[in-house]
């Protein structure tokens, strides 16, 4: 019998968790749902940094102008600066994925200057709470994030949690079980899982599904 692996998202066709297929069971199902926050205006700001994917894609699909060429972009890590591309824009700040390594690099470029933050309703709000002495940090909601009001189990023998929210509604429904794993993609979403009461988990140096990939894969060698 394969070991099973759940993620707490929507695997598209290429994500890096398919390469395990042949060796582990892989499922993949987000436990929230995303709604776009209609905005109208924003601040003039002289950056714009962007916490995630969705954000980058609820910002530009309301944007009916060309930002101005002076306003930087800025992005947590690689495939939001990728997202960003994507919409006709070079980021011009990328982190590691990593809040605090991010937000001390991006400190050192936004040092006292006015950055808006297009985010999510329930977002944790990371790099402005690490910059707030730093930085004129300027509010955006773009989209509202929920946790889903019915989860299903999961029997898994890995179960990868990608964000804080995913942590939190699967375990206001269910406990992880001996014999199962918790990952923690990331710092928040470690924490968060910290903070729910689950003391033991994996979380990879990069939180990326390159990572994660690689150390579960790992836990076979040992």
């Amino acid at each position: 019998m394969k070991t099973k692996i759940f993620v707490t998202r929507d695997l598209g066709p290429d994500s890096n968790f398919y390469s395990m297929s042949d060796q582990f069971e892989v499922q993949g199902s987000s436990l929230i749902e995303i709604t776009p926050v209609q905005f109208s205006d924003f601040p003039a700001t002289d950056w714009i940094f962007f916490y995630s994917r969705h954000g980058v894609g609820h910002f530009f699909s309301q944007l009916s102008i060309k930002l101005p060429s002076a306003t930087k972009l800025a992005c947590i890590g690689p495939k939001t600066g990728l997202a960003i591309e994507q919409h006709g824009y070079i980021p011009s700040f990328v982190g590691d994925g990593h809040s605090t390594n991010t937000a001390q690099g991006f400190s050192i470029v936004a040092k006292g200057q006015s950055v808006l933050f297009p985010r999510a309703r329930q977002s944790m709000q990371s790099i402005q709470k690490l910059l707030a002495a730093g930085i004129t940090s300027h509010d955006l909601i773009v989209y509202d994030n929920q946790g889903k009001p019915t989860v299903q189990q999961s029997e898994a023998d890995f179960i990868v949690f990608t964000s804080p929210l995913n942590a939190q509604t699967y375990l206001a429904n269910y406990p992880i079980f001996p014999g199962q794993t918790a990952v923690a993609m990331g710092d928040s979403t470690g924490a968060r899982l910290s903070s729910l009461g689950v003391d033991k988990f994996l979380k990879p140096d990069e939180p990326n599904e390159e990572a994660i990939v690689s150390l579960i894969l790992n836990q076979f060698e040992q």
